[in-house]
C-alpha cells in the first residue's frame, strides 16, 4: 500500500490516470495541496468532489488544475454538469469527428463513449461534451443558446446532419456511457444525468428512442446518492440490462454493502432488469461487499444469463479478492454470471494480483466461452502484466477467455510495453477472432509506437491468445477509442476521442474532439 503521507509518492499517483478512486480519497485526506489534481482526476467520483468542496480548499465546480488523460473505465470523468449527445452515423461514412459549434470553441471537449451497430447497417455513437465552464450546449443543428440534453443526429455519407432531436428538455444534464441496438431498431442508452425527479447527485438514466430518434421514453433510477449505469444489453424478450454502480442506501436499489465514510468511497455493483415498454422496474440487485465494487460491462449468454464484468476492492461480500491482493488497497478484475429472471448469482469470481487489475468490458463467444478486456497491473497473479516492474505505475492490456459454467480462467494474455496500455472494449467475430479496443501509451512493446500521450489501438487475437495484428491511430496529442462494434463482414467502427491536431485524426478545434472511425477487418481506416 502507498504511503500517500509523502508528498512524492501522492504527487506521482495523482498524475497517474489509473490510480484508483480509493487512493485519490486518501491523497486528497493527506495532501490539501494536491486537490486541485485530485479533481481533474479521471477516476474521481462525486462524492469526493462534494467533500473537498465542504473543505474549502479549492472551488471543485472549476477545478483549477487541467484534466489528466482520461483513462480505463470510460464513466470515470468528473461529476459536472454534461450534456448527453447520441450521433448516428451510415457505414459509408469514411471517418467522421464531431464537432459542434461550441465543442469547436477554445476550452470545450466532446467524446463518444460507446457505439453499437443499426439494424440498417449504420452506427449510433453516443458520449457527452463538456466545458471549463461547465455549461453544456449541445449544439447539432440546434440554437446556440439552448441547451438540449440529448441530441441525435443521423450524417449521411458526406456527413451532413440529417436528423436533430433534442429529446430528454433543459433541465436535464448527463452523460452516455453505452448503447445498444435492440433487434427492432429501437435506440437504448445509458448514462448518468439529472433529471427532473433526481433526488440525489446524478441518478443512473436509460433513453430509448425510435430509429429516427425519436423520443419513446426516459427514466432515472437511483435514490439519495450517485448512480450510473456503464452498460446495457437487451434479453431475447427485450427485457433492458443496465450495470454500473451506486452509493445510495435508498431508493430503487438495494441497500449498498459498501461503507459510506465521508469520501464515498464505498460503492456497489449495480444489475436493474427494466421494462422496455416504460422503463418500469422488474428487478434491481446490487452486488459487492465492504469496499468500492463496480460494475463495468455487461453482455447476454446464448441460455439468457446475465454475464457483468468490473473490479472490486473488497475483500468481502459477493467476490471477494484475490489471495494476492487481500492485503494490499488494488483492485480485482471480477466476473458474476447472473440469473436473468431474479437478479440472483449463479457464480462470481474475483481476478488478479497485487496491484490494479481490472475487467472493461465483456463478449460472448460463439462457443460459450467468456471474453473479457481490461487492465493488468499486476505482476503475479492470474494474468501477470508481463510488462510491469515491481509497481503499479504501470499496466498492460488484458484479454482473459473465462469458463462460462466453472468461472475458472481458460487462458489470459496481455499486450503493451513499457508504459500504460489498456483494452476498454472488446466484441468476438462469428469466426471467434477476438477484437479488442483501447489506448497505448508505450513506445516499445506489442503495439505500433505511440506518437503523442496516448494513441488509439485496435487489436485482433486468436481464440488462444495470439496476436494476430495491433494498429495504432492518432497523434501527438492524446487519442484513445473507448468502444468498438464489429459488422457482420468483418469491419468494425470504433469511437472515442482525440486532443491531436496532426496524424490520422482531422484535426481538433476544442480541448477533444469525439472521434467516430470506420475501420477494414484488417484494422485499416476506410
Amino acid at each position: 500500500m502507498a504511503d500517500f503521507s509523502d508528498l512524492v509518492t501522492a504527487t506521482n499517483a495523482v498524475v497517474d490516470p489509473s490510480t484508483s478512486a480509493a487512493d485519490l480519497a486518501q491523497i486528497a485526506q493527506l495532501q490539501p495541496s494536491l486537490r486541485p489534481q485530485v479533481a481533474a482526476h479521471p477516476n474521481v467520483y462525486p462524492a469526493l468532489l462534494q467533500w473537498m468542496e465542504t473543505q474549502g480548499t479549492i472551488p471543485v465546480s472549476n477545478p483549477a488544475a487541467a484534466p489528466v488523460g482520461q483513462v480505463a473505465r470510460r464513466r470515470k470523468t468528473p461529476f459536472v454538469i454534461i450534456a448527453a449527445v447520441v450521433v448516428v452515423a451510415v457505414v459509408a461514412s469514411l471517418l467522421i469527428i464531431l464537432k459542434p459549434r461550441q465543442a469547436a470553441e477554445s476550452g470545450h471537449s466532446s467524446r463518444f463513449n460507446g457505439v453499437s451497430l443499426t439494424t440498417g447497417g449504420g452506427a449510433i455513437a453516443v458520449g457527452c461534451q463538456d466545458s471549463n465552464q461547465h455549461i453544456i450546449i449541445v449544439c447539432a443543428e440546434s440554437d446556440a443558446n439552448t441547451r438540449s440534453a440529448s441530441v441525435a443526429t443521423h450524417y449521411g455519407v458526406d456527413g451532413t446532419v440529417g436528423w436533430t432531436k433534442a429529446n430528454l428538455g433543459d433541465d436535464t444534464n448527463g452523460q452516455f456511457d453505452a448503447v445498444t441496438v435492440a433487434s427492432d431498431g429501437t435506440i437504448i442508452a445509458v448514462g448518468y444525468g439529472t433529471m427532473a425527479n433526481t433526488k440525489g447527485n446524478g441518478h443512473a438514466i436509460v433513453v430509448v428512442a425510435n430509429s429516427d430518434g425519436s423520443l419513446k421514453w426516459a427514466k432515472a433510477y437511483g435514490g439519495s446518492g450517485f448512480e450510473e449505469f456503464t452498460s446495457v444489453a437487451v434479453e431475447s424478450d427485450g427485457t433492458i440490462i443496465a450495470a454500473g454502480l451506486t452509493f445510495s442506501t435508498d431508493g430503487d436499489f438495494p441497500a449498498t454493502h459498501g461503507g459510506q465514510d465521508g469520501t464515498g468511497a464505498g460503492t456497489d455493483a449495480v444489475i436493474a432488469a427494466i421494462n422496455p415498454a416504460d422503463g418500469s422496474l422488474k428487478w434491481a440487485k446490487a452486488y459487492g461487499g465492504s469496499s468500492a465494487d463496480e460494475f463495468n460491462g455487461v453482455a447476454i449468454a446464448a441460455d439468457n444469463t446475465i454475464v457483468a464484468v468490473g473490479d472490486t476492492q473488497s475483500t468481502d461480500g459477493d467476490f471477494p479478492q484475490s489471495a494476492q491482493d487481500a492485503t494490499q488497497s488494488g483492485r480485482d478484475a471480477v466476473m458474476a454470471v447472473i440469473n436473468q429472471a431474479d437478479g440472483s448469482i449463479q457464480w462470481a469470481k474475483a481476478y488478479g494480483g497485487t496491484w490494479d487489475d481490472l475487467f472493461s468490458s465483456v463478449a460472448v463467444a460463439p462457443d460459450g466461452s467468456l471474453v473479457a478486456a481490461g487492465l493488468a497491473g499486476s505482476e503475479d497473479g492470474d494474468f501477470p502484466g508481463k510488462h510491469i516492474e515491481g509497481t503499479n505505475s504501470f499496466a498492460d492490456a488484458l484479454i482473459a477467455t473465462i469458463d462460462p459454467t466453472s468461472g475458472s480462467l481458460m487462458w489470459a494474455s496481455t499486450f503493451g510495453g513499457s508504459a500504460t496500455d489498456q483494452f476498454t472494449s472488446v466484441a468476438v467475430t462469428s469466426d471467434g477472432t477476438i477484437i479488442a479496443a483501447g489506448f497505448t501509451q508505450s513506445t516499445d512493446g506489442d503495439f505500433p509506437p505511440a506518437r503523442g500521450g496516448k494513441d488509439a489501438v485496435v487489436v485482433s487475437v486468436g481464440s488462444a491468445g495470439t496476436l494476430n495484428w495491433a494498429r495504432t491511430y492518432g497523434g501527438t496529442g492524446d487519442d484513445q477509442f473507448n468502444d468498438v462494434a464489429v459488422a457482420s463482414d468483418g469491419s468494425m467502427v470504433a469511437v472515442g476521442q482525440s486532443a491531436s491536431t496532426d496524424g490520422d485524426f482531422p484535426a481538433v478545434k476544442g480541448q477533444t474532439d469525439a472521434v467516430l472511425a470506420f475501420l477494414t477487418s484488417d484494422g485499416k481506416l476506410r
